[in-house]
């Protein structure tokens, strides 16, 4: 069982915990350790088969209770204590659970006034505009549950970019195994490392196709087998995903990438332009135009675009936005990578929510080669989560000083996630904030002001002259929570004017700015922040992410202020 499949179980039971009224501190904790088991890097059960439940126990926000579910899943592949709870709650709230746009307390909420059995029922509701007269609901509650409806009908298959990439991952480690595999590649919306993606598509190469398919089916956590042939197999994983595979020839390969990475726009944009140049290009190869073309290429992906004319172009760039007539011009930018990071400005620790101290998240930055991080755990605004206050900050700033004094070759940045309110103030004093080397500033409440109001709120934030970073800007949660309505031309314009960097939040849900967002950001000269919002030691994993944003927005390293040294970022916040 993958750590994903785990970690999903978990949060299914916070959910239906949250449904039947169990106490906030329960649910938590399922919400807790589902985020730590889905970031570990190592598989759970192998961390099981070595340790057993004592080596379980030493997962972080994973106790003796927790443990023990886990040794039931591992052992059985499923928990009773889930079909229990789920026997206590409505089975038409369980399918509510489902929309995007609604949480377990509205749902409850809603269900408890009107008597709902179904989505349909709640879709007429809102439709009727029923819901808005209801106290603590309005217009916006409405259209938002109307909205999340429709995208439950056309996107309620599709998987966020972190799980689909981390399970793509495991199934190419597993193919790997074969000896008669030649190569193999994820292709697809996954290479081009889109937000949410519809199923796993990976290409091979072998001289015995049957020998890869007939290892491919025998994976162990497939569900189903849906199709088998001579060079390709389509199936069907236990974690619902569905994983197609598809053989071919060596001597394609680098063609038959290029067509299954796409986009669709893209190729049909390149095979227009190999027409015109007399050429045939398809997953096959590279042909002379006629009858009997001859093949002049295709087993690399560069053939190509050597094909046609021009430098081969990331697959992050592959949407037909103006990447082949920036590439025809040889201007296409040189695109950041993982490598080039040399920080992260966004991370939690055990001083507010976060699950590990402040020492092993510098251990955990230094073993992903990273040169600094920022300490920026919570503010005192959001209760919940043992937010700072200015006694406690005040203390975290010694502490990071002293830690300073023992680290080699690594840096800690004093810094805080500062709430911004209602009227666009921080909640916490100036008179400690300028004590900081950075301050995150960002919403957690009242995402539903009008336009104008959370316009004017986002703009005072980036215009105070403390504020560093507007982290995780629009606040959405994909798949879950719609964006802030504000308008976004007049904060990137004021977010350039005032130097303050806007991020992008590397969470697999969030990826907050989005890749268009940023992209229109950059227009306007704008510096980013590449942050994992690590909770815990196990997350910087997810910058790979952040940086599949940045390069889909066409940034380079000298967007993204997470690449410069820690004097020249300093530097910049200081002007400010």
């Amino acid at each position: 069982m993958e750590n994903s499949d785990i970690a999903n179980i978990f949060y299914e039971v916070a959910d239906y915990l949250s449904l039947t009224g169990e106490n906030y501190f329960k649910i938590g904790a399922y919400n807790k350790a589902a985020q730590t088991i889905e970031n570990i890097p190592k598989r759970i059960e192998i961390i099981y088969e070595k340790e057993g439940i004592s080596g379980l126990r030493k997962i972080p926000n994973v106790g003796e209770s927790i443990a023990l579910k886990i040794e039931e899943l591992l052992k059985t592949g499923k928990l009773n204590y889930l079909e229990e709870i789920k026997a206590g709650a409505p089975p038409e709230l369980q399918k509510m659970l489902q929309i995007p746009t609604l949480g377990p307390k509205t749902i409850k909420k809603i269900y408890k006034a009107f008597k709902i059995k179904s989505i349909k029922d709640l879709e007429s509701l809102a439709k009727e505009h029923k819901l808005s007269k209801f106290k603590g609901f309005g217009p916006k509650t409405e259209e938002n549950i109307r909205e999340g409806i429709e995208r439950l009908k056309k996107f309620g298959k599709r998987i966020l970019l972190g799980k689909a990439f981390f399970q793509a991952d495991s199934l190419i480690k597993y193919l790997k195994e074969n000896k008669y595999l030649i190569n193999v590649a994820m292709a697809g919306s996954l290479r081009r490392m889109k937000e949410t993606i519809g199923d796993l598509d990976i290409l091979v190469t072998s001289k015995k196709p049957e020998e890869i398919i007939n290892h491919f089916v025998e994976f162990k956590e497939i569900s189903k087998i849906k199709m088998k042939g001579g060079t390709k197999a389509e199936i069907i994983l236990k974690n619902g995903m569905e994983a197609d595979l598809r053989v071919v020839k060596p001597e394609s390969f680098g063609s038959a990438l290029h067509y299954f990475t796409g986009s669709q726009k893209h190729n049909v944009h390149i095979r227009t332009i190999g027409i015109g140049k007399g050429l045939k290009i398809n997953e096959y190869g590279i042909f002379k135009a006629g009858k009997y073309g001859e093949k002049i290429g295709g087993e690399k992906e560069e053939d190509v675009f050597t094909a046609i004319g021009i430098p081969w172009i990331p697959p992050e760039l592959r949407e037909d936005t103006g990447e082949i007539e920036t590439a025809f011009k040889n201007k296409l930018p040189q695109l950041i990578t993982l490598k080039d990071l040399k920080a992260d400005l966004h991370v939690h620790t055990n001083w507010s929510e976060g699950s590990s101290n402040i020492e092993d998240m510098a251990k955990a930055a230094q073993k992903e080669n990273l040169s600094y991080i920022a300490i920026t755990d919570h503010s005192k605004t959001i209760g919940i989560t043992g937010g700072m206050d200015e006694k406690r900050l005040e203390k975290q700033i010694t502490k990071i000083a002293e830690i300073n004094k023992k680290l080699k070759n690594f840096r800690l940045l004093s810094g805080i996630e500062s709430d911004i309110l209602a009227d666009g103030r921080l909640d916490l004093d100036s008179k400690v904030l300028r004590k900081l080397d950075l301050v995150v500033a960002s919403i957690h409440s009242r995402f539903k002001q009008a336009k104008e109001e959370m316009t004017k709120r986002i703009l005072k934030a980036i215009e105070n002259p403390l504020v560093s970073i507007f982290a995780h800007p629009t606040t959405r949660k994909i798949n879950s929570r719609l964006p802030v309505e504000a308008n976004w031309e007049e904060i990137f314009k004021a977010a350039a004017k005032n130097k303050t960097i806007l991020e992008i939040n590397c969470s697999w849900d969030r990826l907050d700015l989005k890749d268009t967002m940023a992209r229109r950001a950059k227009d306007f000269g704008v510096k980013f922040a590449i942050s994992s919002d690590s909770h815990n030691s196990f997350e910087y994993k997810l910058l790979r992410f952040g940086v599949a944003v940045a390069r889909r927005a066409w940034l380079s390293k000298n967007d993204v202020v997470s690449t410069w040294e820690p004097a020249r970022l300093l530097r910049f916040i200081k002007r400010k």
